[in-house]
């Protein structure tokens, strides 16, 4: 089988399945405005380990100027999105990357009613600020932990640190397939 040919029923057999999608949001130094504050979208968000601590991996496909945050600072968000669409404009926000001139997701966002900022001197200094989405499930902070290239992707593990819980119903999250949003079905 040619490799465009592979390339393709390769696409077409990951679109066919159902991921859940979610926002990460990065660090920023502290005297930074919301305007240049980073984040994406993100649909390959899985857990890795429990013990001996939590761990989540996910990727980003390079060149980002999220990975350059994410590389800057060493605490980021997973924002783990209610299946509603007010999730799917939050997404189609964080999604635009840099072959499509970056994104400026927090641009017409509001501080205190969309989002608020996270500050964690444990693991990080007065130097950085980390903004943490309103209308979502849970929020995961996470620490890095270790990235590395992969093609045209970075691999990233993160340590969860701290978990905000805003909802603690079971909905499965926002899901994405084949260019399309959906909420968790009925059980089998």
């Amino acid at each position: 089988m040619g490799s465009n040919l592979m390339k393709t029923y390769f696409k077409q057999s990951m679109q066919r399945l159902c991921f859940p999608t979610t926002i990460i949001t990065t660090s920023s130094y502290a005297d930074m405005i919301p305007k240049d504050f980073h984040g994406l979208t993100v649909s390959s968000m899985t857990s890795l380990s429990v013990n001996p601590s939590p761990l989540l991996q996910f990727n980003v496909q390079i060149p980002s100027l999220s990975s350059k945050n994410l590389h800057l600072h060493d605490i980021f968000a997973v924002h783990q999105l209610k299946p509603e669409f007010s999730s799917v404009e939050l997404v189609r926000r964080f999604s635009k990357g840099i072959k499509h001139g970056g994104t400026e997701p927090f641009v017409e966002l509001k501080e205190t009613i969309d989002f608020s900022i996270y500050r964690n001197a444990i693991y990080d200094s007065d130097k950085s600020v980390l903004p943490i989405l309103k209308n979502v499930e849970r929020v995961l902070i996470c620490k890095k932990k270790e990235s590395f290239p992969v093609a045209d992707h970075e691999v990233w593990v993160g340590e969860v640190i701290d978990c905000i819980v805003n909802d603690n119903t079971i909905t499965g999250g926002l899901l994405h397939s084949n260019g399309e949003f959906y909420m968790m079905g009925e059980k089998i």
